[in-house]
């Protein structure tokens, strides 16, 4: 046993039969208190964390939280949401823990914790099934963005330059110019702590949107008599809205990211990182959700723009555009990693990293591109993941419901429960246990909703 930050005693890890102690190591400061190259005053700073984190929950979806709203009811939406929200934090908190105990192993090596290692701590083919959820879950996500930002600025096109040349209106000379000038650029860097400036040009867009919606409420005026909004419904579909809710909360794709680039003190750092990102995230969310179904009563629109006026429409897209047009990149980082761990079980971790890293980022950027720009025409192509059109059941959405269930709740309790096995009782192990059941009950739940919603 060793002594926290705290002061409160740390079991030691158990691996391979032995127990490991998490100190000891020849610079005599703890790895939670070391930088990304081993020293105590490097890495970037914990505001860093909190700006990307928040933009990874932070996508598209935030202008459909309150079409699930009116599906829920005004206050069982809000106390789901903030449900959620508590749960996902539980879920980043224990893949904190799992983090320290790959982070503390002794040696003094450079931080190594990712999924792939602590999957491979947990199970050795454990690493396969973490690796095809992380990827599954944000290559349906950039594939969306994608087509989001393409279709906004056609019709910003349309709108403000009626008279402007044909290709100026059509969504593919968009999807092509915003991926080679801003996506692609901002794809090549390697470290997720480069990407604050672009996640803070991401956060003014949503404070645009956040005021923007308030602002409606107040002084706006729609072209139909609202019908009164409900408290609360507990209809069977009302259920296939919940997965708007698991992706608003849904960052845990960059923990792991966020946590090896944080600078001394990792552990205490990231869980301030954290707590900070989720409160702002879901007083985002309950405001836009709340005055959203305010203002435009059960028959919201699954994009809260389409219920705004006429006038304020232009700049609303636009500023949608920036929020998903930065917000491909952070998704980009962690199906990178998923991919480049599958390329170094075939070909070695010393295969030209640099060489390696390019073509990866290629491959990703351009497989997302050419889905989107020619299966355009398919439904299914929108799905959940971005909070596009959530009415409709798609096919990736259910792919959606599925990863975005296993990532935020499932593998954060089944990794914590494996890694920390003493005292077999403590709380935190309970909770990861419960957090791992009910992540794979909702994912029955939400799957089976959505099919029931669209066959029956």
């Amino acid at each position: 046993k060793v002594e926290d930050d705290n002061g409160s005693e740390l079991t030691a890890l158990v691996h391979n039969g032995a127990p490991e102690q998490l100190s000891g190591h020849p610079s005599g400061v703890c790895r939670r208190c070391r930088g990304p190259s081993g020293d105590a005053d490097e890495g970037p700073s914990a505001l860093s964390g909190v700006v990307n984190l928040t933009n990874t929950c932070l996508g598209a979806g935030l202008l459909a939280t309150p079409y699930a709203l009116a599906q829920l009811g005004l206050l069982l939406g809000i106390a789901l949401l903030i449900l959620f929200g508590v749960l996902a934090a539980l879920g980043l908190h224990l893949l904190s823990w799992c983090a320290l105990a790959v982070d503390d192993d002794p040696g003094g090596k450079k931080c190594d914790s990712s999924y792939y290692t602590v999957s491979n701590r947990v199970w050795h083919y454990g690493s396969y099934f973490v690796d095809a959820a992380v990827a599954l879950l944000c290559f349906g996500a950039m594939i969306s963005y994608l087509i989001i930002v393409s279709d906004l600025l056609a019709d910003l096109g349309r709108s403000v330059w009626g008279d402007c040349p044909q290709f100026f209106k059509d969504y593919r000379f968009w999807q092509a110019v915003v991926t080679v000038v801003v996506i692609l650029p901002l794809c090549c860097v390697k470290k997720l702590d480069t990407m604050r400036f672009a996640s803070l040009l991401a956060m003014v867009s949503v404070g645009y949107i956040v005021v923007l919606v308030v602002y409606f409420y107040f002084f706006g005026e729609l072209s139909y008599e609202p019908e009164p909004i409900k408290l609360a419904t507990f209809a069977p579909e009302a259920f296939a809205a919940l997965p708007v809710f698991v992706f608003a909360f849904t960052c845990h794709v960059n923990l792991f990211p966020i946590y090896r680039e944080m600078a001394h003190a990792r552990f205490r750092r990231t869980q301030v990182v954290v707590i900070i990102s989720l409160i702002i995230c879901a007083s985002i969310y309950i405001v836009v959700a709340s005055f959203g179904y305010a203002t435009a009563g059960p028959a919201v629109d699954s994009n809260i723009i389409n219920n705004c006026a006429p006038a304020t429409v232009g700049v609303a897209r636009l500023s949608t555009s920036f929020l998903v047009t930065f917000s491909y990149p952070i998704l980009l980082h962690p199906a990178r990693c998923s991919l480049d761990t599958v390329v170094c079980r075939l070909k070695g971790d010393s295969w030209y990293p640099r060489v390696r890293f390019y073509t990866e980022t290629l491959l990703l950027v351009g497989v997302t591109f050419f889905i989107a720009f020619f299966m355009r025409d398919l439904d299914f192509v929108r799905t959940c993941n971005a909070g596009h059109a959530p009415q409709r059941t798609q096919v990736l959405g259910v792919v959606g419901a599925t990863s975005g269930s296993m990532i935020s709740y499932v593998i954060p309790g089944w990794f914590y429960w494996v890694l920390w096995p003493a005292p077999h009782l403590h709380p935190r192990r309970l909770l990861a246990a419960a957090l791992a059941f009910f992540g794979i009950l909702l994912c029955v739940v939400c799957v089976t909703c959505l099919v029931l919603e669209e066959f029956f």
